[in-house]
């Protein structure tokens, strides 16, 4: 028995020992520090990929055409239609992640910046402005999937008559995987899946690197594998903005970044020069389909008048709504004199056919000799060109220009005077009567040396 007491006791004793050392144990460990914001993540954000639509021409990166404006009925410009308001619609394409879910990203923003210099054309009208931004659009989180977006644009427009150009709605849309809203508009027209809408995945193959700029690290594989995540790890927004008709056709600097509602701001994703080149084109609008000479006497000369206003539609102005310096040129059938039995040419049936008149080769009932006069004033409405040609029916369209050399110059979005006379020719024996024929009037690219004014 007392064998057995000594046994017990020395049990108890190791027990004893082991609780003391386990008691001990947690002095020995380190001490971890945690922390967190709740409703704010300190986490920036991180960009994968921009890019933008619609793609107008076939050349490397995004190239995109103005939009020709297109007055109203007597030259006014309040109202217009969405198709003819000078407003391109463009749209944006921006692709972010975060390390701790979408939901933390709460703005992006846009940025579209004039080049840091300008040829000497666009640098007349618009030097000041190198290196500037064109417009910022800065896009907000209102709900777990809504979004709202302004517009900054420091540059207001005018239309030729003064009105006031006001920049049209602006939208945003989140693209989400596997839903109907998972579509590109890749011909920025506002339906979705027509012509050559993609989802995101196909869309990232389609437009290519050409067209899209990623974040380090990321392409079309890994761009997509983050969207499609489930949940998901990067948000596709697509951001509209838009594109004033009257500005220089140069390359423009794309810039996006986003951030989280505590202001922790991704680094900046360019476009790295894909993006946004915004084509040259000249075009040409008249506020007049008809010009009437009057009577003339054989030997005379009769003029219609023109002015520089498209609001005066009886008085002759062309308009250069595109946004590149332009020439104009003329030219003429012959105008034949109308006489009853004349059913060889249908008058109705346009310039094309007018050789098929019964007189268009009778002298005596033909006129072809014809004048056009071209006026360049400055912004004050001063006169800094003019020239005027006498030219023959049926030859290659003529430039109007100063002394037969220098093109006058037709600015762009600044309406001219325009005036066209008529000569009937001495020693022709012309019958008196009513005559008529067709005037074509058209532009080309302006090759003079006359600069633009404001």
């Amino acid at each position: 028995m007392e064998v057995n007491k000594q046994v017990k006791k020395l049990i108890l004793t190791i027990l004893a020992v082991i609780a003391i050392l386990a008691m001990s144990a947690p002095a020995m460990a380190d001490t971890v520090d945690t922390q967190v914001q709740v409703g704010q993540d300190g986490t920036a954000p991180y960009m994968i990929a921009v890019t933008m639509t619609p793609d107008n021409t076939v050349a490397t990166g995004v190239q995109v055409d103005p939009e020709f404006a297109i007055p109203n009925a007597g030259g006014t410009f309040t109202g217009l239609n969405a198709a003819s308001d000078g407003w391109k619609l463009v749209k944006f394409y921006v692709e972010v992640g975060h390390q701790n879910g979408i939901s933390n990203i709460d703005n992006v923003a846009i940025d579209v910046l004039y080049p840091a210099s300008f040829n000497a054309e666009d640098a007349a009208l618009f030097g000041a402005r190198a290196g500037l931004l064109k417009f910022e659009i800065n896009v907000n989180r209102v709900s777990e999937s809504g979004w709202t977006s302004q517009i900054t644009y420091p540059y207001p427009g005018t239309y030729p008559d003064s009105t006031n150009a006001t920049v049209p709605a602006l939208a945003v849309r989140e693209l989400v995987y596997n839903t109907p809203s998972d579509i590109v508009d890749v011909n920025a027209d506002n339906v979705l899946g027509n012509d050559s809408d993609k989802n995101w995945h196909d869309f990232l193959t389609y437009w290519g690197t050409d067209r899209i700029n990623y974040g380090s690290g990321f392409d079309a594989v890994t761009a997509f594998d983050k969207y499609q995540f489930n949940p998901s790890q990067a948000l596709v927004l697509e951001i509209c903005g838009w594109m004033w008709f009257h500005q220089p056709g140069v390359k423009y600097t794309v810039e996006a970044k986003a951030a989280t509602l505590a202001g922790a701001t991704s680094p900046v994703l360019n476009d790295g020069g894909k993006f946004l080149n915004y084509n040259r084109v000249v075009g040409l609008y008249t506020d007049f389909d008809t010009v009437n000479y009057g009577s003339v006497n054989v030997g005379g000369v009769s003029w219609a008048a023109g002015d520089r206003f498209l609001t005066t539609p009886t008085q002759t102005t062309v308009w250069n709504n595109g946004n590149a310096s332009a020439q104009l040129l003329v030219s003429s059938t012959k105008m034949v004199k109308h006489i009853a039995g004349d059913t060889g040419w249908d008058w109705a049936a346009g310039a094309t056919n007018i050789q098929n008149s019964l007189y268009y080769n009778s002298a005596a009932k033909t006129v072809v000799t014809f004048d056009a006069e071209l006026y360049y004033a400055n912004g004050a409405g001063q006169t800094i060109q003019y020239g005027t040609i006498v030219y023959l029916a049926d030859t290659p369209a003529t430039v109007i220009t100063v002394n037969g050399t220098n093109p006058v110059l037709l600015q762009s979005c600044r309406p001219a005077k325009i005036q066209f006379s008529v000569h009937p020719e001495l020693g022709e024996g012309q019958e008196a009567g009513a005559y008529s024929g067709f005037l074509t009037v058209s532009v080309a690219p302006y090759t003079g040396t006359q600069l633009p004014t404001p």
